[in-house]
């Protein structure tokens, strides 16, 4: 080691840390980490030189090789990965970057050079949907909260959605529930008496379902305060179609204070007797009940011979 270095590393930490903050935080990092001295080693690794990160080119060359930049990936990412609060990155390093380590500290994100092109395919999605939840089998111990308010949520199945208000979620006021898989409801889920802080309530279910009148009415009898109901169902197995007067008896009855509702209700039924069903009267109407007028109708589709299935928008 030549005499200039030596004399370099003899300078007080205090001394040789305002010197490497003049340097590029990268090039202090790449120089000074894993290269046989403690010293150095233990000051690049202070959190000043870790916080902030700009791996962006400057006129148009690049400020990193490719050597440089597989090392940091691989040996230097993972070290300093705790200390990093901010990168500034660009298309061509941000997945290997991002993907290196798990940023616990991470709040800030700074994007360059990015072309609409590469915005859209980063921030896209062609996955419609996000994963269900299945909770059946999770204790109430294992999720709760005592001050959620808002929650939209994918589950699996009907069960799930009723374990969501058996009361582990006391201050929920809007929720927002998507069913993507059928099955039969459980006679053992407990039900918790009426849901007087939920004031918003929207049930997807992308299935053929015959659990209405024994759960999903029930479900709904619990909602006495609701103020804005949203329904997407498609029911099988009814001995009558969905029509006004069910809608007035059976859900709008039990929610007066109910100013918003919209829905679709499919009913699948066999043909015969249909029109013992559907009253003629009912098949298009304005209704005034629930403060304003709204466009009601029953439509009567023939799906094959026998079956029939009435639609209610």
């Amino acid at each position: 080691m030549s005499q200039s270095n030596v004399n370099l590393l003899n300078l007080p930490d205090e001394i040789l840390l305002l010197i490497l903050k003049k340097l590029n935080n990268i090039d202090v990092l790449y120089s000074f980490i894993d290269v046989n001295n403690d010293h150095l080693n233990s000051l690049a690794l202070e959190k000043i030189f870790s916080d902030t990160l700009n791996f962006v080119s400057i006129d148009n060359v690049s400020a990193i090789d490719q050597q440089k930049f597989d090392r940091f990936c691989k040996v230097i990412l993972p070290k300093i990965h705790e200390n990093v609060k901010c990168f500034i990155l660009e298309p061509l390093s941000m997945k290997c970057i991002l993907l290196a380590a798990e940023y616990s500290n991470l709040t800030e994100r700074k994007l360059f050079n990015f072309t609409q092109y590469v915005g859209l395919n980063y921030f896209t999605t062609h996955n419609r949907s996000y994963p269900s939840l299945s909770l059946c089998d999770s204790p109430s111990i294992s999720f709760s909260s005592a001050t959620l308010s808002y929650l939209s949520i994918n589950v699996s199945t009907f069960d799930d959605c009723l374990y969501l208000l058996d009361g582990r979620l006391k201050q929920l006021s809007t929720l927002i529930v998507q069913i993507y898989k059928t099955s039969k409801s459980s006679s053992v889920i407990p039900i918790t008496d009426n849901l007087p802080n939920l004031k918003c309530f929207s049930l997807t279910c992308y299935f053929l379902f015959d659990i209405y009148d024994e759960h999903i009415l029930l479900l709904l009898h619990r909602m006495t305060y609701l103020e804005k109901l949203t329904l997407y169902l498609c029911i099988k197995i009814r001995d009558r179609f969905i029509d006004r007067s069910h809608l007035e008896n059976e859900i709008l009855l039990y929610m007066p204070r109910l100013h918003s509702f919209t829905f679709y209700i499919s009913t699948y039924d066999r043909a015969a007797d249909l029109f013992r069903y559907v009253p003629r009267q009912d098949i298009q109407r304005i209704d005034t009940n629930i403060g304003h007028e709204q466009y009601m109708a029953n439509m009567i589709n023939y799906i094959s011979i026998d079956e029939a299935e009435s639609s209610t928008p």
